[in-house]
């Protein structure tokens, strides 16, 4: 299961906006958050340097177990793009003690369930069942860990599984198609231009030895992050993971990323069209490269947060007020920003024109948007009303233990801290209307934005009998 959590969500920075709905309570959020954020969460570390965190909740009926590596698809080598992906799908087809389809059958035979994701920047897996069951599913984690068989035969038939999943996911979709274009060109250098699932003949190419190696190089206890959700206690927990997870050796080094950046030089503005007869409404999409909250100066994350929530946050925020319900030029418009990322990261406006306004006109509208801001700022209530909404989706955050997960899982397997969720509150209070106009300067200038446009065929004899309707 691949998840664009880079550009769609992102880490706790922006996931606590990503729980959207529950602006209703937004009046009160700022007192309910006077203090630190998720104060129940702990984390600790395992002797041979796995980190484990542990979100407790009593409520909670079940326990979400999850295990986190710090490996995706931005640190697959050069030519062998997919292996991620590919890897995740193989660790489904058995271990040692649970040969074939063993976990499968475990799993559900308790009653739980289970799935695994792959990002840019991690991959993990993860099963949600009744707390008697935890030490179970901490050994099928362990054993997937060490103790995967790789043979040729399972990889020649998941690959086939992996290609059908990629003429679903990309090749059959326009959207798609325009999304991996426009990542091409806006990150001309850094992996993030490249496609989580991987470029076609390049799957086709990777075999059993390129997949064992990647394994053995990356799934290794020092390179992982435990986290455990729901009824259980830290020592409970603590105890648990001592007897499973401690034992495991290391077999290579914690990863540390370092990835190629991108040359300011070869930010420019591009427009890329994709044209399919699939297409029945057309659309724009511009996008811009923005630091994500570990790349980024102190504050202009949150300022790029919080301009998202303004310009989109809800349908009384500027872009959806103005073009849809004012207005009435656009079906729909907004923005989101992808601030959980590792590396710079995405920020894109958005836009379906309405009748027969054009996508010519959706994008001046677009970049006048970001420009009003950037020329004037926003007023003070603009920026109280987005932070109250924020603070209010963080509050219903906590009533979901898998959630917290989530949250606490992205946040740490990028390298950010437990403290970085805590203290996003005072962060955010700190956040000044000049801040926001600062980032709207900075970082949206439109001759390095990438424009993406979505638009039905060419009819190609009409379009000659206008010219020459004679």
């Amino acid at each position: 299961m691949i998840q664009q959590f880079r550009r769609f969500c992102a880490g706790l920075i922006v996931s606590l906006s990503a729980f959207g709905g529950f602006a209703g309570a937004a009046e009160n959020a700022d007192l309910l958050l006077s203090g630190p954020l998720f104060p129940a969460i702990e984390t600790f570390h395992l002797e041979n340097g796995m980190q484990v965190g542990v979100v407790p909740d009593a409520r909670a009926t079940f326990v979400t177990h999850m295990v986190w590596y710090r490996v995706g698809a931005a640190d697959e080598a050069s030519g062998k793009s997919g292996i991620a992906h590919f890897l995740e799908h193989l660790l489904f087809k058995g271990t040692e003690k649970f040969p074939g389809n063993a976990i499968d059958r475990t799993v559900k035979a308790v009653g739980g369930n289970h799935n695994a994701f792959t990002s840019h920047d991690y991959t993990g897996y993860f099963q949600k069942v009744t707390r008697e069951h935890l030490p179970l599913m901490m050994e099928i984690e362990a054993d997937r860990m060490m103790n995967v068989d790789f043979n040729a035969a399972d990889v020649d038939v998941e690959r086939q599984v992996v290609l059908e999943e990629r003429a679903r996911g990309i090749e059959t979709s326009p959207r798609a198609q325009l999304s991996a274009a426009m990542d091409l060109a806006l990150f001309k250098n850094h992996p993030y231009r490249r496609p989580i699932i991987g470029w076609r003949n390049e799957i086709e190419s990777l075999n059993v030895d390129e997949i064992r190696e990647f394994y053995e190089r990356f799934y290794t206890p020092a390179n992982a992050i435990l986290i455990v959700a729901g009824n259980v206690t830290l020592d409970e927990v603590k105890s648990l993971a001592g007897k499973v997870y401690a034992p495991l050796q290391n077999r290579a080094p914690a990863y540390q990323p370092e990835r190629p950046q991108e040359p300011d030089e070869l930010r420019m503005r591009q427009v890329i069209t994709v044209r399919d007869p699939k297409i029945t409404n057309e659309s724009i999409t511009i996008t811009f490269r923005v630091p994500s909250f570990r790349t980024g100066l102190p504050g202009e994350n949150e300022a790029i947060d919080m301009l998202s929530e303004i310009l989109s946050g809800t349908t009384r925020s500027r872009i959806y007020r103005d073009m849809v319900i004012d207005r009435q030029i656009a079906t729909s418009a907004g923005a989101y920003a992808g601030s959980g990322a590792r590396d710079d990261t995405t920020f894109a406006l958005y836009a379906t024109p309405k009748g027969e306004v054009t996508l010519e006109e959706m994008e001046k509208e677009l970049f006048a948007a970001i420009d009003r801001i950037a020329r004037d700022g926003v007023t003070s209530d603009e920026l109280d009303r987005a932070r109250k909404r924020l603070f209010a989706n963080a509050i219903y955050a906590q009533d979901s233990a898998s959630g917290l997960a989530n949250i606490l899982g992205r946040t740490l397997i990028v390298g950010n801290r437990l403290e970085d969720i805590r203290s996003w509150p005072d962060r955010l209070r700190a956040i000044t209307p000049a801040q926001i106009q600062a980032v709207a300067a900075k970082f949206f200038d439109p001759d390095k934005a990438v424009i993406g446009l979505l638009r039905r065929p060419i009819d190609f004899e009409t379009a000659s009998l206008k010219k020459d309707p004679a």
